[in-house]
C-alpha cells in the first residue's frame, strides 16, 4: 500500500523514502491483515 500511495503521489517526502525500499520477504504471519484510515478535519 505504500508503495501505491507513492506513485500516487499521496505521501509526504520523508514516507516517500521509506516507499524506496522492497517489502520484506521473511516470516509471514498466520493470518493476513490490514487497514486504512480516513482522517477528516472538522
Amino acid at each position: 500500500m505504500l508503495q501505491t500511495a507513492a506513485t500516487l503521489k499521496r505521501l509526504p517526502l520523508l514516507m516517500r523514502l521509506f516507499a524506496l525500499f522492497p517489502d520484506t520477504k521473511g516470516t509471514k504471519p498466520k493470518q493476513i491483515w490490514g487497514g486504512v484510515v480516513k482522517l477528516e478535519k472538522k
